[in-house]
This record gives C-alpha cells, sequence and structure tokens, in this order.
C-alpha cells in the first residue's frame, strides 16, 4: 500500500479515538447490521409453440395459429414468367388468423 495512503488510512482509525479525548462524552462505535438476502422470484419458462398450437389474441381475441420458422422450394421452372427459377425461400415464424 502506498504510505501516503497508509497514513491516511491509519489517521481516520485513530481520529474518532484522539476527538473522544478531548470530549467528555464516551466514545461510541457503531456497526452496520449485516446484509439481508433477499429472495428474488422464480419465473417458469413460457412452452416454445408448436406447429399448429394456437393461442388468443389479448388485442382483438382472435385464435391465432403458430407457423414456425423454415425453408421451402418456391417457384417452377415450367410455369409463367415471374414463376422462374425455383428457388429457396426462408420465413420467420409468424402467427395466422382465419378470417373466416
Amino acid at each position: 500500500m502506498n504510505i501516503k495512503i497508509q497514513n491516511i488510512f491509519l489517521g481516520l482509525l485513530i481520529l474518532p479515538v484522539l476527538l473522544s479525548a478531548c470530549d467528555s462524552r464516551p466514545l461510541v462505535i457503531t456497526t452496520l447490521a449485516p446484509p439481508t438476502v433477499t429472495k428474488l422470484p422464480t419465473f417458469a419458462p413460457t412452452p416454445a409453440p408448436s406447429i399448429g398450437s394456437t393461442q388468443i389474441s389479448k388485442a382483438d381475441g382472435m385464435t391465432q395459429m403458430y407457423v414456425p420458422a423454415g425453408f421451402f422450394t418456391m417457384g417452377s421452372d415450367s410455369g409463367e414468367g415471374d414463376e422462374k427459377p425455383v428457388h429457396a425461400v426462408t420465413l420467420d415464424a409468424f402467427g395466422l388468423i382465419n378470417l373466416r
């Protein structure tokens, strides 16, 4: 430890004793209470949706069906010009609502 810091530290320890010697009142040293341990709540993990699982929308009450993320082949080599070429498409998971 640096000598200056060590001297300051020792001075802080001795200062209350020196001050109490100049005062007629008794020296009272208070101690801190030990820290309390607060237990945090535990949460159950939300189960991952599976193919075709449904949930009710809180916003409008409609039933929403889960479609998982994945990829598929889209297009045609023998169809119209806007269908060519056959290519792989990747989609994120989404919810599908039946409006009928």
